[in-house]
């Protein structure tokens, strides 16, 4: 066996200490002389030779750290190991980051012989928190510019819409046309729900991404709400001869809470791709409950054309539609399922599905859904009644159209009816005489905005500091405004639909008059 040398032994030694970029270093207590090793000249800066004095080797640390290196010497020679981290300059200008330990050596006498230590080279581990940092901030900064982003289009897209679908509404109902003319209108107004049904996909599927997604869960009839989205879709699937089936399980409690808007999205998107896709057959829709998990299942069957393997794998991914020609011929954006699975995860549950080429397909999700309290049911409940009779309302939006809409939506119920431009105007009509309910829109140009007319209404000592302001919004984050302090009761979404428009004003004022 050949015995190691000892200069191999010290030839390895010092390539360890390169490779871990750890340096050693020995002072004498009394001569202040020093011994390094090999790595210690290259982390300092300094070329192969001998031991630079102990001054010149406090001179490459950094002038911030200086006084902190000093401290610690002198603690190690007073008989105290330290631990600091700082940093040296090389004469090329290069920064170093160091961690450096420092003990001492006892002599018998118990005076300190000598002092030692170990430095390490952190400079690029320091380097990638660093760069770690500042990729997070840019991707803050980007996140920050696309929510603002998908503010300004939300709003930018939603308000004309919120025109078109309201007062090719207020056609229909009000006003007598020929059969020409209502097909002019119902067209308008189903290419306006289209419109807005693809802007709707692609803010969800933009907050779901971002993990912005707020999922508000009250006691509902989930039931009624399943039967009411598949009568949704009568009319078509009577077009094409589908049957359309609805099975309940009869264990099923009478309320479940659960987030009414989100899971009707989720039943909208899953039987609107199955209507779309399926040419005979049936649609059908089975839901039952599990009471130890808290847990709905909901299954949505078609007899469509089925996926094999390879479509099934893309299904939920985003953008995805099983071919080309389907986006073509049946429309959409491709994010429908994506957003189903986004919103069954936020739901605590998940989704899947099983299909065969022919024979159609079973799509499956679970939510947490728990059985709602009595109690907490009937402190749900909206009135189905209109709004009060004789209620006083104060309009606020910057655009003329959206407030003669909202308007003519409300004039039944409101024979004293204010309508402002702006927010400075909005302060002073709730100056001047008592309203039941403000309707106050978000953005509006001027000294104050939305929220600050609100805020000035409710800081002074006027007739309405405490009527209830309600949002007109077109924005994608109007319920995280909300969640930040707004002065605002509750949020109206934009495009303005009457039936949720009357119930809203509905609900506000009869509990504002039953107090």
């Amino acid at each position: 066996m050949t015995r190691t040398s000892a200069s191999e032994r010290q030839r390895w030694a010092a390539m360890a200490e390169d490779l871990a970029g750890v340096g050693y270093w020995w002072m004498d207590a009394a001569s202040q002389a020093i011994r390094w090793s090999p790595s210690m000249f290259r982390i300092f800066g300094f070329g192969p030779g001998a031991e630079p004095p102990l001054d010149m080797a406090m001179a490459r640390i950094h002038p911030d750290d200086r006084a902190a290196a000093e401290a610690n010497l002198a603690q190690a020679l007073a008989g105290q190991a330290s631990a600091s981290v700082l940093r040296v300059v090389w004469p090329s200008g290069e920064v170093r980051s160091l961690e450096g330990r420092v003990a001492c050596q006892m002599a018998s006498d118990g005076r300190v012989a000598a002092v030692y230590g170990a430095v390490v080279d952190l400079t690029a581990h320091v380097r990638a928190e660093r760069e770690l940092a500042e990729a997070r901030d840019a991707a803050q900064a980007a996140a920050a510019v696309k929510a603002e982003f998908l503010a300004n289009m939300s709003h930018e897209l939603r308000t004309p819409l919120t025109s078109v679908l309201g007062f090719s509404a207020l056609l229909s109902e009000r006003c007598s046309l020929d059969e020409e003319a209502q097909s002019y209108v119902d067209r308008i107004a189903s290419a306006s729900r289209a419109l807005l049904a693809t802007v709707n996909d692609i803010l969800d599927f933009s907050k779901l991404e971002a993990g912005q997604v707020e999922i508000k869960p009250r006691p509902v009839d989930v039931g009624g709400l399943a039967r009411e989205t598949l009568e949704l879709f009568s009319s078509q699937a009577q077009e094409k001869g589908l049957a359309l089936e609805l099975a309940v399980d009869a264990a099923m409690p009478g309320r479940l809470v659960v987030d009414p808007d989100r899971l009707r999205q989720m039943l909208l998107n899953l039987i609107g791709n199955a209507v779309k896709f399926t040419q005979e057959g049936a649609v059908s829709m089975a839901l039952r409950h599990d009471p130890f998990g808290g847990m709905l299942e909901v299954v949505v069957r078609d007899t469509g054309p089925g996926l094999d393997e390879a479509q099934r794998a893309r299904l939920f991914q985003r953008f995805s539609q099983v071919d080309a020609g389907s986006t073509r011929q049946n429309g959409g954006t491709g994010l429908g399922l994506a957003i189903c699975k986004g919103l069954a995860e936020a739901m605590g549950g998940g989704i899947e599905v099983r299909s065969r080429p022919g024979v159609g397909s079973a799509f499956r999700f679970r939510i947490a859904a728990p059985a709602a309290v009595e109690e907490a049911e009937a402190a749900q409940r909206l009135p189905v009644d209109g709004p009060a009779k004789g209620v006083r309302l104060l309009i606020v939006d910057d655009h003329r159209v959206n407030r003669e809409l909202a308007a003519a939506m409300l004039a039944p119920w409101a024979p004293l009816l204010v309508e402002v431009g702006d927010g400075e105007s909005a302060v002073a009509a709730a100056e001047g005489q008592p309203f039941d309910l403000i309707l106050m829109d978000i953005r509006m140009p001027g000294r104050l905005d939305g929220p600050a007319a609100a805020e000035h209404i409710r800081s002074r000592n006027g007739p309405n500091r405490d009527t209830p302001i309600l949002a007109f919004s077109a924005d994608a984050d109007a319920e995280a405004l909300l969640a930040t302090g707004a002065p605002f009761d509750g949020v109206i979404g934009k495009p303005i639909l009457a039936a949720e428009l009357v119930a809203a004003v509905a609900r506000w004022t009869r509990a504002r008059h039953a107090a």
